[in-house]
């Protein structure tokens, strides 16, 4: 008796288990729905686009150098891409890559390295996609000091044009 009490347990317990369907939500409407019939139709008004000096420009990285040195920087990779990046969102703005130099060294030989250090950040910006047109380089030597700090004046800073 106990055994057909434990093999009628089984049977039950191994019997199909109900199958549970999904819940499909109602058939959304496609189509718009129709006008109203009353009163007059409104015209469609369409905003017009922002003037160019309306549009926001996030402001642009300054790019640093190492002593002598117009090479740029791994750190200064990431910071150089969102420039290409604000160039290719803006294409109404052109960029003045403007380079900068420490004291050291004669007046000479920093215009020289300001030289140096835009075109590498130019070249860079056109190797990114930006067009040549649109970057225009200076340089201001050791003209147009920052700190005191030497090494914040090796630098390269973006003026939007």
């Amino acid at each position: 008796m106990k055994y057909a009490v434990i093999i009628v347990a089984l049977l039950i317990a191994c019997g199909k288990k109900p199958v549970v369907q999904p819940v499909v939500p109602e058939k959304i409407a496609t189509t718009a729905p129709a006008p109203r019939a009353e009163g007059p139709a409104q015209p469609v008004v369409t905003p017009a686009p922002a003037p160019a000096a309306a549009v926001q420009i996030p402001d642009m990285p300054v790019i640093h150098f190492d002593f002598d040195q117009f090479a740029i920087r791994p750190s200064e990779i990431y910071p150089l891409r969102m420039v290409a990046r604000i160039m290719d969102d803006h294409p109404e703005i052109t960029l003045q890559v403007a380079g900068h130099c420490c004291e050291i060294g004669t007046d000479q030989y920093n215009m020289a390295l300001g030289r140096h250090r835009a075109a590498s950040v130019a070249r860079f910006l056109h190797g990114m996609g930006v067009d040549p047109e649109r970057v225009e380089t200076v340089s201001y030597g050791e003209t147009r000091p920052v700190s005191d700090d030497l090494e914040l004046n090796r630098r390269v800073e973006f003026e939007i044009k």
